[in-house]
């Protein structure tokens, strides 16, 4: 199998919970709570020898590749449920132009990254642009590489593509390719497995790396062989990949051609795109546009960042091959940008990581995600502290790259007026910075931070000079009404109010923009009109505004400071001076227009300049429907408690548990909204997080239960379904489970 020891899939279904009543303008809607408790664990008598922190560390679940063909073959589904991801792939605006393939290859795989929950460290190979990759491909040099569901779902939350490895290598790999192409049955038995394996697990396709030579006269099977996996795939997959890597020739010789020729074509035209050995040089780009014709941005040249042989050397100096290749409206793929780790400081990893990706980031387009709910809190999956509604949750480091959310595009400009940038005014905000600022969050392990010194005194004629922060990229329709919340925190001594501007467009029309200010008074502004979205304002307590400035004005509404309805049902709390301000978009004149781009805007006047501090931040951001918020998080049923372990605790009167958890999620109903992960809590005394799952199945590791001898003890653990909006079920409203146990006498 694919995946280390795991929590079996619970047999048989439960009685669902009865169906929620909708109470407009409360908090998120719960279900009954009359029969919550899904399984009553009878008493554990703890045997008088506790189990040793080494066999609870063996029940750890881990991420493990497929080794052998005969493994491939007989692997079945289900056994492994910790390790398929829970993130669908979110959409993208369709790109025309160079994509981008990021080839993970980092100390040869499965390192920190092969624990589904995550590690209790932050010093883990990471990535921090995800909104200008395309394709990231897992690699490692086992036959069969299943990406680790932690790369998967942070991938697919941000519209990336994951590849899985098919490789062989050697006199071991020889062996493979002949069992795998003896026979037309042979090669379709691993095709349809190859294909099973990534529609389970939930990544993209594969990427197939043959190191080896083929005897020639199991070339043309080799040809049906990709053919037939591409074609598999994108039956159970329309936006699956299939990518062959640039070794064996149609003659079945293993050698690098470093350009797409007659010698790799054949293997080109049956699948889905080809990744260049990384020891091309101009000529061989110019030839390899040629022979692609209009499927040239499905030519990945590959970019080693060790610089073995690699054009401009790799390193810091990777930007100057992806330019190349750019040049030559070819798409790159990016390999082993673990270097980075590997190689240099991991105390500077973030500092590194920025040095090499800036110069390549400049030279690409930031993609734009699509569909509603878009909610991000910019967390990267690792931190030094852990935040939960802008409290620390935990003061100790942590990594779990499931969490990684939508990143913010952070490119920055200046103006008197957003709308004609260059005007002269950038001096005002030279000495400003936008960054990542890990000391503070809202949710998870970091906020976007804009901090800094207004440089110049501006004058008197200048109404006001404004800083634009482009947050995030999107394409958002609005053909319903709409809720935008931003959560923010500004140090007392700022002189910028911190607004939102929402950029907007219309097919075949130019920009459009809206600002949002949270200190606004629009109340009487303008005379609401007598329809449907009266009645709306009425629900909400929300005032009326006409803003001009747009080549098209139009109605947007904000909600008051006393609209108490709308802030309990986005669940964001006010806490250590963060603030979540709350804005509705719902009059039909902006049916037909999509929010294509979200910025943060710091307006200086010339009384607030010269010398004047700025620092404010981000902490979430949330775009969604407002039907959306009123609708239950998928509920889950059957929650069991299985693989009980204990052992001794370092503090007087406690034991160390070790348990699975499993459950059943519901079928999302009209009534009911996705479910983007589960908190587990454990609540027999004060409600404990025990931390996030992605998938039906959480391992509680070394739990620490206060007991006392000989007398039992009880444990009530909870599962909280949390919608994609961001909504929760009520802790007294979420499914349960109850465990006993009692501990032998001393």
């Amino acid at each position: 199998a694919a995946a280390a020891p795991a929590a079996a899939t619970a047999a048989g279904a439960a009685q669902r919970p009865p169906k929620a009543k909708i109470d407009v303008g409360k908090s998120a809607p719960q279900p009954s709570s009359t029969s919550n408790f899904r399984n009553v664990q009878t008493v554990y008598e703890v045997p008088n020898a506790y189990v040793t922190s080494e066999s609870v560390e063996a029940t750890r679940p881990v991420t493990f590749p497929i080794d052998s063909l005969s493994q491939l073959l007989g692997w079945c589904p289900g056994a492994d449920q910790f390790n398929v991801s829970g993130v669908k792939l979110r959409a993208r605006d369709k790109h025309h132009g160079p994509q981008t393939l990021v080839c993970h290859d980092m100390m040869g795989g499965y390192q920190q990254d092969k624990h589904p929950q995550g590690e209790g460290y932050r010093d883990v190979f990471r990535l921090m642009h995800w909104q200008f990759i395309d394709i990231f491909v897992y690699f490692s040099h086992s036959l069969v590489t299943v990406p680790p569901p932690v790369w998967v779902n942070a991938a697919h939350r941000n519209g990336v593509r994951v590849l899985g490895t098919f490789i062989t290598e050697w006199d071991a790999g020889s062996a493979v390719c002949r069992d795998l192409l003896q026979t037309p049955a042979s090669a379709r038995s691993t095709a349809q497995k190859l294909v099973e394996v990534a529609e389970y697990y939930g990544f993209d396709g594969w990427l197939l790396n043959f190191e080896n030579p083929i005897p020639p006269e199991h070339v043309p099977e080799m040809l049906r062989f990709v053919e037939l996996l591409t074609k598999l795939l994108h039956q159970r997959k329309p936006h699956g990949l299939v990518i062959w890597y640039d070794s064996v020739t149609i003659s079945g010789e293993l050698k690098w051609q470093d350009e797409l020729n007659s010698q790799n074509k054949p293997f080109f035209d049956r699948c889905d795109g080809i990744f260049l050995n990384y020891k091309w040089t101009l000529d061989h780009l110019k030839r390899s546009y040629a022979h692609a014709g209009l499927r040239h941005h499905q030519v990945y040249a590959g970019v080693d960042v060790f610089g073995r042989g690699t054009f401009g050397g790799g390193g810091y100096n990777t930007h100057a091959a992806v330019s190349a290749v750019l040049a030559q409206h070819l798409s790159c793929a990016i390999f082993a940008p673990g270097w980075l780790f590997e190689n240099e400081d991991k105390e500077k990893f973030d500092e590194n990581t920025q040095k090499m990706w800036k110069p390549i980031i400049s030279q690409l387009q930031p993609r734009s995600l699509l569909g509603l709910p878009l909610v991000t809190s910019f967390c990267l999956g690792y931190g030094t502290r852990l935040f939960r509604q802008g409290v620390v949750e935990s003061s100790s480091e942590w990594s779990h790259m499931s969490r990684a959310d939508p990143q913010a595009t952070l490119l920055f400009c200046c103006s008197p007026n957003p709308y004609f940038p260059g005007t002269g005014l950038e001096q005002v905000f030279a000495d400003l910075a936008v960054e990542y600022d890990y000391t503070d969050g809202f949710e998870g392990g970091n906020c976007v931070r804009v901090r800094g010194t207004v440089q110049r005194q501006l004058a008197s004629t200048i109404k006001y000079a404004r800083c634009v922060v482009r947050l995030l990229s999107c394409y958002a329709e609005l053909n319903r009404p709409v809720c935008v919340s931003v959560t923010t925190k500004v140090a007392a001594a700022t002189a910028a109010v911190p607004q939102l501007m929402l950029a907007l467009t219309r097919e075949f029309e130019g920009m459009t923009y809206i600002t949002l200010d949270p200190q606004a008074d629009v109340a009487g502004d303008a005379t609401l009109p007598q329809s449907d979205d009266a009645k709306l304002r009425d629900k909400y307590n929300v005032c009326a505004s006409k803003r001009s400035g747009c080549e098209n004005a139009t109605w947007f509404y904000a909600p008051s400071s006393s609209c108490t309805a709308l802030e309990e049902l986005c669940e964001c709390r006010d806490n250590e001076g963060w603030k979540t301000h709350h804005f509705i978009l719902f009059d039909k004149a902006l049916r037909g227009i999509a929010i294509k781009e979200i910025r943060l805007v710091l307006a200086v006047t010339p009384e607030q300049s010269g010398g004047a501090q700025i620092d404010v931040k981000v902490g979430r951001l949330g775009i969604a429907e407002l039907a959306s918020m009123h609708r239950v998080p998928g509920g889950v049923s059957d929650v069991r408690v299985h693989g009980t372990s204990f052992r001794a605790s370092p503090s007087a009167n406690h034991t160390l548990l070790s348990c699975f958890l499993s459950w059943l999620p519901e079928v999302v109903t009209a009534t009911s909204e996705t479910v983007a992960h589960y908190n587990i809590f454990e609540v027999s005394q004060q409600p404990r997080c025990l931390g996030r799952a992605y998938t039906n199945a959480f391992h509680v590791c070394n739990l620490s239960v206060p007991v006392v001898s000989s007398e039992k003890t009880e444990l009530v653990f909870v599962v909280q379904s949390v919608s994609c909006s961001g909504l929760c079920v009520a802790l007294d409203a979420a499914p349960k489970a109850r465990l006993f146990f009692r501990l032998p006498k001393h």
